[in-house]
């Protein structure tokens, strides 16, 4: 039997910011394999954004660690060097040269991730601007451009290396359903190559839609983890409860987990399992 290698390991990552009461990450540990679409999801300040720039090399945590690939972020130059060329990344608000067009930022990017200038390139950004529809509108200035047009032009330049790794925060904050559906579509023939996605993101219809896999995460600890049926049968949720519904219902559970460790001496914080 072959056994397939996670893409991604995270094991006990913690993260504490000077002065916090609390840590922002909390032991988390989760893998990601092949082919997976993930999202994270959480409230505000449950530790989404202190994961992502972690695992994009922004930010190095307190203690744990985490392995792209095979290669360890934080150990030395060489691993990080060679896990940061296996990410792409599209931030909440990506930074775009606006006097630049779709075609050549795409182009700029790739030659920073190393890809010399060449006909493939030339077809492989073509195709990519085509998968999200923006292959009318390559060749017009970025600064014309409206929000779900940026959107997809940062899609683009971070999976023209062909990342194993996508990241991803918030990708479908404020974007129109045509552009909606064409980002889905690009994020699904990515994993189906067998890359794997993580996705940062408030739109909880739309990560049960897409992802394979839910990482819930509650005031830094990670709560919940697996399938959306996963986490139905954790709470107790009939069959086709929405996602929100049983993120509610995960997050009663993790309090009332919390309130009951608090009530015993010398227990730790609970964690749902």
């Amino acid at each position: 039997m072959t056994v397939i290698e996670p893409l991604v390991e995270v094991e006990n990552l913690t993260h504490t910011y000077r002065h916090a009461a609390r840590p922002a990450l909390d032991t988390v540990s989760l893998a990601i394999q092949p082919g997976q679409i993930a999202a994270l999801v959480g409230h505000n300040g449950a530790g989404k954004t202190t994961m992502i720039r972690i695992m994009t090399g922004v930010l190095r945590p307190t203690a744990g660690s985490v392995r792209l690939a095979g290669r360890a972020l934080y150990q030395d130059r060489v691993q990080m060097a060679a896990a940061k060329r296996l990410t792409g990344v599209v931030a909440d608000n990506p930074p775009l040269y606006g006097r630049l067009t779709a075609r050549e930022f795409v182009r700029f990017s790739a030659r920073i991730y190393g890809l010399a200038d060449s006909p493939h390139l030339e077809r492989r950004i073509s195709d990519l601007l085509a998968s999200v529809e923006l292959d009318e509108d390559a060749d017009r200035r970025i600064a014309g451009y409206s929000l779900g047009m940026r959107k997809k032009t940062a899609v683009c330049a971070a999976l023209v290396h062909d990342p194993a790794l996508l990241i991803m925060d918030e990708p479908f904050d404020g974007l129109d359903p045509l552009v909606r559906r064409s980002l889905k579509g690009a994020l699904r023939a990515h994993a189906a190559r067998g890359r794997a996605v993580l996705l940062s993101t408030h739109a909880l219809e739309l990560a049960q839609e897409l992802c394979d896999r839910i990482i819930a995460i509650h005031r830094g600890r990670l709560i919940a983890d697996g399938s959306v049926d996963d986490l139905r049968a954790m709470v107790g949720a009939v069959e086709d409860a929405p996602l929100e519904d049983v993120f509610f219902l995960l997050i009663d559970r993790q309090r009332s987990i919390l309130g009951a460790a608090a009530l015993v001496p010398g227990s730790e914080t609970g964690v749902a399992s």
